[in-house]
């Protein structure tokens, strides 16, 4: 069997509904530790998300360390897409017209309260907002 060296199948049984800056947002997460720093809303049982939510797919790589984070980042976007890269490794993607969002990142920026308050949620909201 091939590996899924990117892995595009990593199970991301944890989800949370929440919002960030007036906008339903549908998490979907590997990581406890990601939805336990996240605000729930108190909008709706998580199971039964709503087709106005943003949805987003957030795979928190426990192999992967936090390096040059703060020293590094891309940022583009284009006819509705937008994707901005944290660091070497990771990267937040969304589309604008499918309200649909994923993130690969390492599982630092989750713990780390410093990186979550200025790395991920900043990235997150941009890109979703068209900050960027």
């Amino acid at each position: 069997m091939v590996e899924d060296l990117i892995r595009r199948f990593t199970p991301t049984p944890i989800k949370k509904q929440l919002n960030l800056e007036g906008t339903t947002v549908a998490l979907e997460t590997n990581s406890a530790a990601l939805a336990a720093r996240l605000p729930a809303s108190p909008a709706g049982p998580v199971t039964n998300f709503s087709k106005e939510a943003v949805t987003w797919r957030v795979v928190a790589e426990t192999d992967t360390p936090a390096t040059d984070i703060l020293n590094s980042c891309t940022r583009l976007t284009s006819d509705g897409m937008a994707f901005v890269s944290v660091g070497l490794q990771g990267f937040f993607a969304y589309d604008r017209h499918l309200r649909t969002g994923i993130a690969f990142i390492p599982e630092d920026v989750v713990n780390n309260e410093s990186l979550f308050q200025t790395v991920f949620l900043p990235s997150l909201v941009s890109v979703m907002k068209g900050l960027i």
